[in-house]
């Protein structure tokens, strides 16, 4: 990194302030001069999420993730280091640099998401042309405004072959590009053509709002109806909720998700002014979308058809997110219609309302779904294949109150005592009761119980990746030998080298030079969330690590000379010149250690 491109960060985090930074993500709570949430990035009851304004650092104390604004945002948003840099350029308003270059992976990154914006470009050109009329009439017989269309930046492809691939290499983008971005295909002969013809065209974005892929819908019967891109280094449909970016702030207002099956479903609830709307892409839902929501709102709201196909996405997607602990509830709408029918005859206020009357918490709805499979005079052997069937789903999960408030619910509604519910659980070998989180035992470091020498490094690590002039006076002081842990070692080197380049040594950019390096990672996250104490010194930390460092080589040294002769039990005056300045050290050492004790009496008997 040069040296404009460090000064460039200091000038981008000098400008923000990480609580509001945060605060656009995670709502935070001040408590002590300090602010905290439940994480983001891991499931939890009580807040361990701290953000500490006067160091501009974040911290979890329960999944251990932790650094600046830039690893925040690199964290939410899964973005490297550069584009994350930029993207806080943006919100403080500063110019990148002529000199900022990124590696060659974030170089391509760039010219990807380049040409897929320049082909969203193309296809909403090639609406508005006359080539277009047709693909305009479906999407406005679909009650589609001209608002909407802008909104989602829909467009069309003609039947054309190669008119993209045509386009965008005349705006200099290779085939390599074009195919790496799921824009055109290939076959082995070498000959390209465009991966979308004769379809209404849906930009699919991430939650920044970057275009990543396209949805296609077939404008004849062309199969398949549908069709995405295919998987790409930018686009994993397990990763990506279609509408999020829209969505996220509305949701977080609100403080509930309401999650439909369709691209339209979603455009057609957001022009209806219910914009807190998001659907899965032609995929089951994921954990990653599980946690991309739980990032912004509380409580999920599955909204599907009342037909088999809708009922079997409600029921896979109620099992993903039972497991998951969340607050979920599940409507259903009449039958005959899908999202896209209702928001098409009714305004936001009555959905709101039919959604209050209609909707169902997630293990009322299991239990009534495997009620009307086992039938309304089931016996008794259909009444337990049905109770089993409610409690298989619980399998997985890991909130134990929430379990244990499950199982009492499904034994009231299926008459079975809740006693022989468990037995039946453990003999079976099925849902197993989950252990709270209170009764879980955490690594080591997370549960504080680090050992003085590990707590100096910790903390020693602490100051330097946080305050540049305390980071020269420890790399100017320590070695790496000083260093116990493996992990902590490494962090430390790589600060010291970050020192010597004449950088900065913020987490982010620490934490940017360790992302290889798993133990380090965890060995810095777990520093930043341990500040020095405010009875502890920078200059005590190094002098205590000196002083054990030295301990552990005068040992070696004498080892070392007893076992080579020269050293023996009787003649310590034969020692060899590494051994006597040790030696000398320790001579010293026992005499300050007397003088203070001396010190401290005198003192008591004043």
């Amino acid at each position: 990194m040069a040296r404009a491109d460090r000064d460039f960060v200091g000038r981008v985090k000098a400008a923000l302030d990480i609580v509001q930074v945060i605060q656009a993500y995670v709502p935070l709570a001040q408590k002590s001069g300090r602010f905290v949430a439940l994480c983001p990035f891991h499931r939890e009851k009580t807040p361990s999420f701290w953000v500490h304004p006067e160091k501009q650092i974040f911290h979890c104390f329960g999944c251990g993730k932790g650094g600046d604004v830039v690893t925040f945002v690199m964290e939410m948003d899964r973005l490297s280091f550069g584009e994350a840099l930029r993207h806080l350029a943006g919100l403080a308003g500063l110019p990148l640099p002529e000199t900022r270059q990124g590696g060659a992976a974030e170089g391509r990154r760039e010219r990807l998401l380049a040409a897929l914006l320049k082909a969203s470009e193309f296809y909403v050109a090639a609406l508005r042309a006359p080539g277009g009329a047709r693909a305009l009439e479906y999407l406005r017989g679909r009650g589609l405004t001209a608002a909407a269309l802008e909104r989602f930046a829909l467009g069309c492809a003609s039947g054309e072959w190669r008119s993209l691939h045509s386009a965008l290499r005349s705006r200099g983008f290779t085939d390599d590009e074009l195919l790496a971005a799921g824009l055109v295909k290939a076959n082995e002969a070498g000959h390209k053509w465009d991966l979308l013809r004769n379809r209404i065209v849906i930009p699919i974005r991430d939650a920044r709002g970057r275009v990543i892929a396209f949805g296609g819908r077939a404008l004849d019967d062309t199969p398949p109806k549908y069709l995405n891109s295919p998987e790409t280094e930018l686009f994993s449909k397990r990763n990506v909720l279609f509408g999020l970016d829209k969505a996220a702030r509305a949701a977080a207002a609100a403080g509930c998700f309401v999650v439909v099956e369709g691209y339209m479903d979603v455009i057609a609830a957001h022009q209806r002014g219910v914009e807190n709307v998001v659907a899965a892409l032609g995929t089951a839902f994921t954990v990653e979308h599980v946690a991309q929501l739980r990032r912004h709102a509380g409580q999920i709201v599955l909204l599907f058809d009342a037909d088999e196909g809708g009922q079997r996405a409600a029921d896979r997607g109620a099992t993903l997110l039972v497991r998951e602990g969340l607050d979920v509830a599940i409507a259903t709408l009449p039958a005959g219609q899908d999202p896209d029918d209702f928001f098409r005859t009714h305004e936001a206020a009555a959905f709101w309302s039919y959604l209050a009357e209609n909707k169902e918490d997630m293990i009322a709805y299991l239990i009534r779904r495997a009620r009307e499979e086992a039938g309304e005079d089931a016996g008794v052997a259909r009444t337990v294949r049905a109770a089993r069937s409610v409690l298989k789903l619980l399998e997985g999960m890991d909130d134990a109150v929430q379990f244990d408030l499950y199982v009492r619910r499904i034994s009231q509604e299926f008459g079975v005592d809740e006693a022989l519910l468990r037995q039946d659980m453990r003999r079976s070998g099925g849902a197993k009761r989950p252990v709270h989180a209170d009764e879980a035992t955490p690594p080591r470091a997370e549960r504080g119980m680090l050992r003085g020498w590990e707590l100096d490094e910790v903390f020693i690590l602490h100051a330097a990746a946080t305050d540049a002039a305390v980071a020269e006076r420890v790399v100017e002081a320590l070695s790496e030998a000083d260093f116990r842990d493996t992990g902590r070692r490494v962090v430390f080197m790589t600060i010291r080298d970050i020192v010597k380049g004449s950088q900065s040594p913020a987490p982010s950019v620490v934490l940017e030079q360790l992302k290889d390096n798993a133990a380090a990672v965890g060995a810095l996250q777990v520093a930043l969330g341990r500040p020095l104490p405010p009875e502890e010194t920078v200059d005590d930390l190094i002098e205590r690590m000196t002083e054990r460092r030295k301990d552990v080589e005068y040992r070696r040294a004498r080892e070392e000379a007893g076992r080579s002769g020269v050293l023996k039990s009787s003649d310590d005056d034969e020692l060899d010149p590494r051994l006597d300045e040790l030696a000398r050290y320790h001579v010293a050492r026992y005499a300050r250690s007397k003088d203070q004790e001396r010190q401290r009496h005198d003192a008591g008997e004043a």
